[in-house]
């Protein structure tokens, strides 16, 4: 196995390439108890089965090359725009703001806030496809910084 070295551009394409596919599949609801985790680890092994991917996120391992020292937050180099960076030190896609409709609110607690990565995780992990399918397209189609 090794690091995949990816350009910004192809970062930014592999990632809606994916997050494309993880869409379709929660709106063909054929993985029932499937996890948007499951999905990314299964999409990196049949597209990269060579390649060490962080995180299994393309613009995680676009990040860490920018990142001299390991535990420096990464994340301040991701190519996209997550709209949690200025709520959160934590990774943009897990932490922060995101906004919740409020029918599914009851799946999460009430002082936590999401990103949307992990909003689309708790939506999968509770059989919400349909609106986890939502979540995917829209971190599929995150704008560029």
């Amino acid at each position: 196995m090794k690091d995949l070295y990816l350009t910004k551009e192809e970062a930014i394409a592999e990632h809606r390439k994916m997050w494309n596919w993880i869409a379709d599949r929660l709106e063909e609801h054929n993985n029932h108890g499937y996890d948007i985790y499951m999905y990314k680890a299964e999409y990196i092994k049949n597209n990269f089965p060579d390649d060490t991917i962080r995180n299994y996120c393309f613009c995680c391992q676009y990040s860490t090359q920018e990142v001299d020292n390991y535990f420096e937050n990464h994340c301040i180099y991701c190519p996209l725009l997550w709209g949690t960076e200025d709520n959160t030190d934590g990774y943009f896609c897990e932490q922060g703001n995101c906004d919740i409709p409020v029918e599914y609110l009851s799946l999460f607690n009430s002082d936590e806030k999401y990103g949307l990565w992990s909003y689309a995780q708790r939506l999968t992990e509770n059989y919400c496809y349909d609106e986890a399918a939502k979540v995917a397209r829209q971190i599929a189609n995150l704008p560029e910084k």
